[in-house]
């Protein structure tokens, strides 16, 4: 048994708009799956710093086979959720981690994404691991820039 309530709630606020109409609920995922694909963009933007190459990658991500089922079925809205709030989540860190202040409201604005991800698929608890190794990598890149640069 599962407890996703962020689901849920997508799953009754669908309903309320579209009734049982599945046009309604496909849209949804159309469009969840849409923002999936804007967020990661600025993700890799921010990361890499690459427009193109962000774009180029977020294409690819967007049309790819494997994300058919989530978006087609409709009973797959948890994937596209989790996702929504474990890149949004992500992308909040990373502008973070180029902050000087400790705790910007991004900050907690990231700790609740998460949060949100948790609610929506139990596969965004992983989300601490990949900023440790973002952290680990991004960090010691930099260490070593810093290092030759001198």
């Amino acid at each position: 048994m599962s407890y996703r309530p962020v689901v849920t709630l997508s799953y009754f606020i669908d309903y309320s708009l579209w009734k049982l109409n599945p046009f309604g609920f496909h849209l949804t995922n159309t469009l969840l799956h849409t923002l999936n694909s804007v967020l990661l963009f600025f993700l890799l933007k921010r990361i890499f710093n690459c427009r193109t190459t962000s774009f180029i990658t977020t294409l690819i991500f967007s049309c790819h086979p494997v994300l058919t089922e989530a978006v087609n079925a409709v009973s797959y809205r948890e994937d596209l959720l989790a996702a929504i709030f474990f890149i949004a989540a992500f992308l909040l860190y990373v502008k973070t981690s180029k902050d000087e202040r400790s705790f910007s409201p991004a900050y907690f604005a990231s700790v609740g994404c998460y949060l949100l991800g948790i609610f929506s698929k139990e596969m965004a608890i992983t989300l601490p691991l990949l900023i440790f190794l973002y952290d680990l990598v991004f960090t010691k890149v930099q260490i070593l820039s810093n290092k030759f640069t001198r």
